[in-house]
């Protein structure tokens, strides 16, 4: 595998172990709101994060969270799209490897399409905790992108960005080959 198909494979590898680490954090941001006089801890501490492997299997971890969001009831917009972006970063890793500008197409398309999911898959979170958060704490609740959203969005584009280029030069060397002809354009090698 050449150097370029390996960077590109390389990035989407790197995204995919991003799933692992806080896409997004949720917290409350404010007053105190009675159903949570119970759990003991002041509303400005209430935080939970959500990594992408989180939003893929639809998982809710923190029980602090469970305390202030509506059981789940099954796998909503969010979840879906986590599943798409994770599978586009899957495919990214196999097919950006693929050899000249097919490569550097696929690398192109799957970066573009995850970043778009990506962005997606943030608002669907915003919306889901919203319409998901007991109704007298939607106004004090926030989403936050962490660490592991930024990253896979900045590999995404850096393989869209370095698949484009690819496809562009067709995957090839742009160095001449030892029977290219010189700078000028005429052959140094005599006629018959």
């Amino acid at each position: 595998m050449t150097q370029h198909r390996l960077l590109t494979s390389s990035m989407f590898a790197l995204a995919a172990i991003l799933f692992l680490l806080p896409f997004f954090s949720v917290q409350c941001t404010g007053r105190a709101i009675p159903q949570f006089q119970d759990l003991g801890v002041p509303p400005s501490e209430l935080r939970f994060e959500l990594t992408g492997a989180d939003l893929v299997f639809g998982r809710v971890p923190d029980p602090q969270a469970r305390a202030l969001f509506m059981e789940f009831d099954g796998p909503g917009t969010a979840q879906r799209l986590a599943i798409a972006l994770g599978v586009a970063v899957l495919a990214g890793i196999l097919l950006s490897g693929l050899p000249g500008r097919a490569g550097g197409v696929a690398g192109a398309t799957l970066g573009l399409v995850g970043l778009a999911l990506l962005i997606l898959l943030g608002r669907a979170v915003d919306q889901e905790v919203h319409q998901r958060t007991v109704r007298t704490a939607r106004e004090v609740v926030s989403v936050e992108w962490e660490v592991g959203a930024w990253g896979v969005a900045a590999l995404l584009t850096a393989a869209f960005v370095h698949g484009t280029l690819r496809a562009f030069r067709g995957g090839t060397s742009t160095r001449a080959g030892p029977h290219a002809p010189p700078e000028g354009g005429e052959s140094t090698s005599a006629a018959p």
